[in-house]
């Protein structure tokens, strides 16, 4: 459950499972079994081309780019040697990220990364009932990432 979900529904005073969470069971099962981790392999990014985005940005002027390497769920869009929880050995196989500096690097743009690794000891729920509480996922779920290849 995202965050405005949760504090729009705090606010409402609602109580019990909200649509989020039934569409999910009713759609991919249990959130103890089916959980973040199973979707991970759906994500290819078959349409990403760097290329593409980094003509974009000089076409609307910027001379930078800083794109999340990794948003607060810990999933790294680099290849990493601190986590198997990454787009270059999981989902699309490959450092989209790498990709996209490879990329602005040639066309003359500054390249900088923002990791958000403030809250991912938060972003998951703890409760017993989501496969975040399986140690196997630990990797994924609390443990930051501290190297990036782009470095």
């Amino acid at each position: 459950m995202d965050t405005a979900t949760f504090f729009a529904q705090l606010k409402l005073g609602k109580k019990g499972p909200n649509a989020t969470y039934l569409h999910h069971k009713r759609t991919w099962g249990d959130q103890k079994e089916s959980g973040y981790k199973d979707f991970i392999p759906m994500f290819k990014a078959e349409k990403f081309d760097a290329a593409a985005w980094i003509d974009l940005f000089k076409k609307y002027g910027a001379r930078y780019v800083v794109p999340v390497a990794d948003h607060h769920d810990g999933f790294a869009m680099y290849i990493s040697n601190t986590t198997r929880w990454n787009a270059y050995d999981m989902g699309p196989k490959r450092d989209v990220l790498g990709e996209l500096f490879k990329e602005g690097r040639k066309q003359g743009l500054k390249m900088g990364v923002s990791p958000h690794f403030a809250f991912n000891w938060s972003f998951y729920n703890k409760k017993d009932k989501f496969d975040t509480t399986d140690p196997e996922y630990w990797t994924t779920f609390f443990i930051p990432k501290v190297s990036m290849s782009v470095f």
